[in-house]
């Protein structure tokens, strides 16, 4: 049997990950949006986005993809994926308004005997909606995390699909090209598929509420959750992989928007969303945890230049989507603020905020160092540098990047979540 042609349609963060994937896989893959600018860059060698080992990826396959802005191209694909990512409103409610205007616009190239898969995350309904179309529909759970996106998708813990009707199984072209990414396949009703999305999203966001609440406990208590932490690895219950370091809450907006369809699918069916709302408290709360700790010692100390280390939400991506570093630069205008991130600048949205060429070149004479991205060339810096170029000598660092006998040795104070 000759390899299908694989189809994308969404060039986002979602779609370039997966569709590079599949070339990885030997697969001859046809990449369409709607945007013309986007395909120009992509077909520029620009990717657009920020992930390790996908550039190099792309590089040794790239005879195999097409980026095209003619949604005629997609006829001749075999497997079609629908992988634009979901946007979402100010309260975290999925905007489904550019899906349901590709799907239409897919739908009116694809002939009857394709396969179409949404691969984008929808709420619980969304794809038994089209379950009517002739053509052979399936919804294919994703498993992106910003910064480990293409590694996600070249080699995913399993694969879950949701059908129609699961007795029926999969059809063959389908599962020939599942089959290479040698993992389970897990194959469940529309609904299910969907909801188990959301319901490995809020486990984890249960780990990540569970730490931050106890880290708070922590510091109140002369506890130390960072002691804490390996113990709780070594449980076979709880696992060496567990989310449960602290941090500033959740950010990105794929967790936020779960816990958003969740709590208004609980309200719409009279069940008591009284748990998910508790996580989205302490989210909140805890994205506010740099500014108290800055009025604390603005109460003791003149402060006067303030070195921020890392904009984006995490490492290795180049998303602000949600980022603490937004919330907390507004609060710092009066002062004078220095930046520095290795992927991404917000000259336009704050243009008071001074932007940095390099680490060292924001830490000089800061009377503060401020880590918001536990980025690993954050991570690799020098302290006894660090030391000699600040003013001052105090640290907040959320994340824990730095050695804790390190910063004593060289004499500076660093101000850690949990302890």
């Amino acid at each position: 049997m000759n390899n299908p042609i694989i189809g994308f349609c969404g060039l986002t963060h979602l779609g370039i990950s997966s569709a590079i994937a599949s070339i990885s896989k030997n697969f001859q893959t046809i990449c369409y949006d709607e945007n013309i600018d986007t395909v120009n860059t992509l077909n520029k060698g620009n990717l657009i986005i920020t992930e390790p080992l996908i550039e190099d990826a792309l590089n040794k396959k790239k005879h195999l993809i097409e980026f095209t802005h003619n949604i005629k191209k997609i006829e001749i694909c075999d497997i079609v994926y629908v992988s634009i990512d979901i946007e979402t409103e100010s309260n975290g409610v999925s905007d489904l308004n550019r899906i349901n205007k590709l799907m239409d616009k897919i739908l009116s190239h694809l002939s009857y005997n394709k396969i179409l898969i949404v691969l984008s995350q929808v709420p619980p309904g969304f794809t038994r909606e089209y379950s009517k179309i002739k053509h052979l529909l399936f919804y294919q759970v994703e498993t992106l995390i910003f910064g480990k996106a293409y590694e996600r998708a070249m080699y995913p813990e399993r694969i879950i699909v949701g059908s129609a009707d699961p007795k029926i199984g999969l059809p063959k072209v389908y599962l020939n090209f599942l089959n290479n990414f040698n993992c389970p396949i897990i194959n469940m009703k529309y609904e299910s598929a969907e909801l188990t999305k959301i319901s490995i999203n809020l486990f984890l966001l249960s780990s990540l509420s569970t730490a931050n609440k106890m880290a708070e406990i922590c510091e109140n208590i002369n506890a130390d959750w960072y002691e804490i932490i390996p113990a709780l690895k070594l449980d076979k219950r709880i696992g060496s992989h567990a989310y449960i370091s602290p941090g500033l809450g959740v950010a990105g907006g794929n967790l936020e928007r779960d816990l958003t369809t969740i709590s208004l699918l609980s309200q719409n069916k009279a069940i008591d969303d009284d748990l998910f709302r508790a996580f989205n408290k302490i989210n909140k709360d805890r994205k506010s945890w740099v500014w108290k700790q800055l009025t604390k010692i603005f109460k003791d100390k003149i402060i006067k230049k303030i070195a921020i280390l890392g904009l984006t939400y995490k490492e290795n991506t180049h998303s602000l989507k949600n980022a603490p570093s937004l919330e907390l630069l507004p609060m710092l205008e009066e002062h004078d603020i220095i930046v520095y991130d290795p992927v991404v600048e917000v000259k336009d949205r704050f243009p008071w905020c001074k932007h940095a060429k390099g680490s060292f070149e924001a830490i000089k004479n800061a009377d503060i160092l401020i880590i918001m991205t536990p980025w690993k060339e954050f991570k690799d810096l020098s302290l006894e540098i660090v030391s000699k170029e600040m003013k001052g000598n105090i640290i907040i660092d959320p994340f824990n990047v730095f050695d804790r006998l390190e910063i004593r040795k060289n004499k500076l104070i660093s101000i850690v979540i949990g302890s």
